[in-house]
């Protein structure tokens, strides 16, 4: 059952992203995009990196899964919406210092990745515990 948890927590998380880097993508398309030929696709690309992100996501999923068993394994310590405190607080911190970079490197994008961080909180902070320890 663990894995499940972290398998579809991964794909949820992954159905996100691509979802909103899609929306953000085409609102603000890079310079790059802008200035290439009219001519040309970018179909086959769109496609690896949206097959690419989802397994990734998938991947850190089932990574999340077992990071949390561990964490839950040696410090049960429970609150309230949450079975493992120690779980929780990792995936904030994962968060927090993932977030300096990504704003750094986002180019005007803050809000954008301050709303994926928050859901990768829900999602692996949250949905993961809660589903893994589901019965």
């Amino acid at each position: 059952m663990l894995w499940l948890a972290g398998v579809l927590s991964g794909t949820l998380m992954g159905m996100i992203f691509v979802a909103h880097f899609s929306v953000v993508f085409a609102l603000h398309p890079p310079i790059v995009v802008k200035s290439r030929p009219p001519e040309s696709t970018l179909v086959p690309l769109i496609t690896l990196m949206t097959f690419l992100a989802l397994l990734i996501w998938v991947g850190l999923g089932a990574v999340g899964a077992l990071a949390f068993d561990a964490a839950h394994t040696r410090a049960s310590m429970s609150a309230p919406g949450t079975p493992s405190v120690l779980y929780s607080l990792g995936v904030v911190g994962v968060a927090a210092i993932a977030a300096v970079p990504l704003l750094l490197i986002g180019h005007g994008r803050g809000r954008h990745i301050l709303v994926e961080l928050v859901l990768f909180v829900g999602v692996f902070g949250w949905l993961i515990p809660t589903l893994a320890t589901a019965r």
